[in-house]
């Protein structure tokens, strides 16, 4: 559609038989226009007349409050030698509003409609008739709207009503208790790890009360300890017994007792019969001086891993206060033990 003039009075014609807009030539649909609502040229040519291909519909601009009236009583154009049933109606101005009323019986004729509702009682009321065949009658109502300024700045001046950023800063902590609240609790954390506190008191001694998360970690570190004495102590009497053994199987060997024999034996009996040499004594002696050797190196070996074990037990134990009875009793039986092998 073409540009329509603002202010003016429109008509929409809406074509019922058959008719397409979009295939007429606008001098054609201009001549059968005029003819129909008995207009002039002259008048014709100062009323706008387009074609809405969209909508297959013929809106007519004038800016004559008369033509109004002869445009909507338009109820057939002559096209080509034949006529095409139309329906025309006023439409409503960008001033002016629409309102309905309902309960209108069907016997009610559109002059009586009209009748009743423009009159002088009815100073805004223009234009009033039935909406098809139903019982509702649709009524043009001028009104003259307040003109509103609708700048941001002026509507948020006027109703000042506050951002999200202001919002967000009612409810947040100010800089200083942040600063305070992360101060506390670091030294909370600190009177926590090193058994202190400068807060409070308990009410039944004048001992300092640590924070639950300090007594939760001290019973945690003496259910730890506790734990750690009892795997020592016993590592370090398994280790004892194991000692006491291998120097016994020692002695054993060295002085060819018969508990030595009958291992051997033994150890002859479940391993396959060898092949004998031809030299059986000397054989027999070399073999004796072997199997030796290697028990005198085991047996160095596990000496030195027992003094090693021993030694870090002396140096954890030096370094160390003790702090639970479970360690005290540990480092007696450990001395007790030194005694014995002395």
């Amino acid at each position: 559609m073409p540009f329509v003039p603002r202010g003016e009075y429109k008509i929409v014609v809406r074509p019922r038989g058959g008719l397409l807009v979009g295939k007429v030539m606008m001098p054609e649909l201009v001549r059968a226009v005029a003819s129909a609502a008995k207009v002039n040229s002259e008048e014709i040519q100062r009323d706008t007349v387009c074609p809405n291909l969209a909508q297959n519909i013929i809106v007519i601009s004038t800016p004559e409050q008369a033509r109004v009236s002869q445009y909507a009583s338009v109820r057939a154009l002559g096209i080509g030698g034949q006529a095409y049933e139309v329906f025309a109606y006023a439409a409503a101005p960008e001033t002016m509003v629409k309102g309905v009323i309902g309960g209108i019986p069907l016997s009610e004729m559109p002059e009586m409609i009209r009748a009743n509702v423009v009159n002088d009682y009815n100073d805004t009321a223009l234009e009033a008739h039935r909406i098809g065949t139903s019982h509702a009658v649709i009524v043009l109502l001028n009104v003259t709207t307040t003109r509103r300024n609708a700048s941001p700045a002026a509507n948020y001046a006027a109703n000042r009503t506050p951002r999200a950023r202001e919002t967000a800063n009612k409810f947040k902590t100010p800089f200083l208790l942040r600063k305070r609240e992360r101060e506390r609790k670091t030294a909370t954390e600190k009177a926590g790890k090193t058994g202190q506190s400068k807060f409070r008191f308990s009410r039944k001694d004048d001992s300092p009360a640590l924070p639950k998360s300090a007594q939760r970690e001290r019973r945690n570190s003496r259910s730890e300890n506790r734990e750690t004495a009892r795997r020592h102590e016993r590592s370090a009497n398994r280790n004892m017994r194991r000692s006491l053994s291998r120097d016994r199987a020692w002695t054993d060997v060295v002085k060819g007792s018969a508990k030595s024999e009958t291992n051997t034996k033994t150890r002859q009996r479940s391993s396959p019969p060898a092949r004998k040499p031809q030299n059986d004594p000397l054989t027999a002696k070399m073999l004796q001086l072997e199997s030796i050797i290697k028990l005198m190196r085991e047996s160095m070996r596990q000496q030195q891993e027992t003094m090693r074990k021993q030694a870090e037990m002396i140096t954890r134990l030096t370094s160390q206060q003790p702090r639970s009875g479970m360690q005290w009793r540990e480092r007696i039986n450990f001395i007790e033990e030194l005694k014995l092998r002395d």
